[in-house]
Order: C-alpha cells, then structure tokens, then sequence
C-alpha cells in the first residue's frame, strides 16, 4: 500500500467517528424541539412553480435511466463503429482490455442523456397544459351558476358462491 493511502486511512476513521458523534449529538437535541408545521395550502405556491418543480423532479429523476441508456446506445455505436472490434464491445459484453470511452465521448453521452431527461419533462409539461385546457373548456361550457355535482356511484360488490337464497342450502 503506498505511503499517501496509509496516511489518508489513518486520517480518515477518526474523522468519520467524530462526524457520526457530531450528528447523532445534534439529532438528539432537537428531537423533542421540532414542532409540526401547518399543512400547505393549495394556493401557497403559484402554479408555474409548481410546475417547475414537478419538471425538475422528472428530469432529475429520469436522468440516471436516460444516462444508462445513452451510455448502452453509445457502446454499441462504438462497437458498430470498429467494426465489431470485441475491445469495443458493448456493455454487458466488455471484457478484460475493454477500450474505455475518450472524454469526448464521455461528454456526449452525458449531454444526450441531460437532453434526453430535459425532453422527457417538457413531454410532461406539455401533457399536463392540454389536459388542463380541455378540462378549462369543459368548465366554460357549463352554464354560468351552474352547481358542479360529483355524483358517487356505489359498487356493486358480486355475491359470494354459494346456495341461492330461500332454498335452505338445498340444490
């Protein structure tokens, strides 16, 4: 083991120690301080907010699967690209010697999964603005004062197997 990676582990337990004692400390302190916040009105936040946070939970949130997608896509390019060279083999073929992607590379599969993701939450986006316009036509084409009434329909639940009723349990 090199002299730089003894030095860094002989550094690095006592600081993680001390780190996990800091935040348990500070945990059980305010423990018994938290208050419950006041439920969130639905009118709190603008609507162009909540839209913006609901397209950066998606394009957030569906990076890690388009960056695994573009990557398979760009190793399989590669291998196309050689010729079906077996050091540029996709993936879940790559052996022992593999050629890595350059940087460039690199960068490209990062920009195209960052686009990908992007695309994915204007999708959403634009989704979301015409069910909201046709539900907005719907409502102007209801008579002005008209009362809506959401009307609960009770489901009929099927009656369990066995003898009919009035029959004493006799075929």
């Amino acid at each position: 083991m090199p002299v730089k990676m003894k030095s860094l582990l002989k550094y690095t337990a006592p600081l993680v120690l001390a780190l996990t004692l800091l935040s348990t400390a500070c945990s059980t302190m305010t423990s018994g301080t938290v208050k419950p916040t006041a439920p969130k009105d639905k009118e709190e936040f603008p609507l162009w907010a909540k839209d913006l946070r609901r397209g950066e939970i998606i394009a957030f949130g569906t990076f890690p699967f388009t960056m695994f997608f573009s990557t398979f896509i760009m190793d399989g390019i590669r291998y196309i690209n050689h010729d079906n060279d077996p050091r540029y083999a996709p993936w879940p073929f790559k052996t022992a010697g593999a050629e890595n992607m350059s940087k460039e590379e690199h960068e490209l599969t990062m920009l195209i999964a960052g686009a990908a993701s992007v695309t994915l939450a204007l999708t959403d986006f634009t989704i979301v603005k015409i069910k909201r316009y046709k539900l907005a036509k719907k409502a102007e084409k209801l008579p002005a004062g008209s009362p809506i009434i959401i009307e609960r329909v009770p489901i009929e639940e099927p009656a369990p197997p066995g003898p009919e009723p009035g029959t004493g349990g006799l075929p």
